[in-house]
């Protein structure tokens, strides 16, 4: 399978959040913890998220999932992302609450 030019890893996420001036709250071996507050005005509550870059058992360091930490209020894990540009879209979405 040809893959059209690099893949995703950890510097190339990192870029993407720069990009959307997204925080990185911290950064592991797991990948990168990123926060929103979701809710209303009046019921506000922080959500915590993790950016998978990767590695594990079987090495998929090309592609990126974006998972809350805590399973709550119904989210599931989003992904796989191979580009800079799913990413970046995905992001935008997460961000608006969808």
């Amino acid at each position: 399978m040809k893959t059209h030019g690099p893949r995703m890893n950890r510097e190339r996420t990192r870029e993407v959040l720069d990009k959307l001036v997204i925080t990185a709250v911290k950064s592991n071996s797991r990948g990168i913890e990123i926060h929103r507050t979701a809710g209303t005005k009046d019921s506000a509550w922080l959500e915590r998220w993790r950016l998978y870059t990767g590695g594990g058992i079987v090495g998929n360091s090309d592609q990126v999932w974006l998972s809350p930490i805590m399973r709550a209020h119904g989210h599931a894990p989003r992904g796989p992302y191979w580009n800079k540009g799913q990413l970046e879209k995905a992001l935008r979405a997460w961000r608006r609450g969808a």
